[in-house]
């Protein structure tokens, strides 16, 4: 048997390697500054809008007003085909004249039994059917004469009048059609008053509902601005949008008259100043319930991790509302990290952006991300 000799290697154990800088993408937290503001599109539209239909179902036989047209109070706007309700005016007045024959045949009743009565021929009960006899005609006469009057009061409703003077704005059906009773056929804006209607998200609605400085923009007032003031606030979201509709008038009654129906505008709604530091969202970062961000230390360049608290209603459009603390937590100055927070690790070393480190205040701005 041949023994091969053993032979145990000794080896050095490798040294670690140093762990990689890691690049970030930060800002430079900021004071908000002077009150920022909203500013949304909307569209001018009248304050009261009439949508008028005929009283009867019918087919439109003739329109008179086109879209853009100004109408008085008692203007005849359109009219149904007479035709249609012309059998049941002769049915009705069949009816009543023959109510009428009932009623002067009943009455004859009536007279003839009461002279019987007078010479004792015939018993009371009979002179009470006869009297009956007649009331019960009187009633079917009654009836006849109204169901007369509704029939001509039918074929006053196939002309569609305007209640008020107004502009049309649309029109919705067309001669040949045919239209139930109430359906909307003409749309009339009453008077000269107008409103700004605009759709505010539902992070804003609050923030826009306080607000006391309102100005509005439209490209038809040659850079003019007119200050408005909110008129009506919709309590209900859009169910497809899910924004709130505000209506805006112009506190000068005269400006209404330079904003045409119809045309854009914008409303830049100033708001409170918001007592805290905004972040975009991708800053924060937890493994818990409680939100952290991680703060730069400029001197030695590595991250550490602070508990924050957003602020009460914090959510915005292009961030979120942190509460400002002197104690601990973030205050204003500091580096916060905005991309790739979850991959830090607790005093790791981080290189900054080449560039000059941005800040975010009313904008949320930020300096550029470097190339790893």
């Amino acid at each position: 048997m041949v023994i091969a000799p053993l032979f145990i290697g000794c080896s050095k154990t490798p040294a670690p390697s140093e762990e990689a800088i890691r690049p970030v993408r930060v800002i430079r937290l900021a004071d908000q500054g002077d009150a920022p503001a909203l500013t949304l599109p909307g569209e001018v539209r009248p304050r009261v809008e009439s949508r008028l239909g005929f009283r009867v179902a019918g087919k439109i036989a003739r329109r008179f007003v086109q879209s853009g047209d100004s109408v008085r109070s008692g203007q005849l706007l359109a009219q149904l085909d007479p035709q249609d309700l012309a059998p049941a005016i002769e049915s009705a007045s069949a009816n009543l004249e023959s109510a009428a024959a009932d009623l002067r045949l009943a009455v004859a009743e009536r007279d003839r039994v009461q002279a019987l009565r007078a010479k004792d021929f015939v018993s009371q009960a009979q002179v009470d059917r006869a009297q009956a006899q007649m009331d019960a005609a009187q009633g079917r006469l009654r009836a006849a004469q109204a169901a007369l009057v509704s029939a001509r009061n039918s074929v006053q409703f196939q002309s569609l009048m305007a209640d008020v003077d107004g502009v049309v704005i649309a029109v919705e059906a067309e001669p040949g059609q045919v239209v139930m009773a109430g359906q909307s056929v003409i749309r009339i804006a009453r008077g000269s008053e107008r409103d700004v209607v605009v759709s505010v998200p539902e992070t804003s609605l609050r923030s826009v509902q306080s607000s006391k400085t309102l100005v509005i923009t439209s490209p038809t007032l040659a850079g003019e601005h007119l200050v408005g003031k909110i008129r009506e606030s919709s309590p209900v979201a859009d169910p497809a949008s899910r924004t709130y509709a505000i209506k805006v008038e112009p506190v000068s009654s005269k400006a209404a008259d330079r904003l045409p129906l119809g045309a854009s505008a914008t409303v830049s709604f100033g708001l409170p100043p918001s007592p805290g530091i905004l972040v975009p969202l991708s800053a924060l970062h937890s493994s818990t319930s409680n939100p952290k961000v991680w703060i730069v230390d400029e001197t030695m360049l590595t991250v550490r991790s602070v508990s924050v608290q957003v602020a009460e209603d914090g959510l915005r459009d292009n961030g979120v509302m942190l509460r400002v603390s002197e104690a601990g937590g973030v205050r204003i100055g500091q580096l916060v990290v905005t991309a790739g927070a979850n991959l830090l690790r607790e005093g790791q070393k981080v290189r900054l952006p080449t560039a000059s480190t941005g800040s975010i205040g009313a904008t949320g701005s930020s300096a550029p991300s470097p190339s790893p």
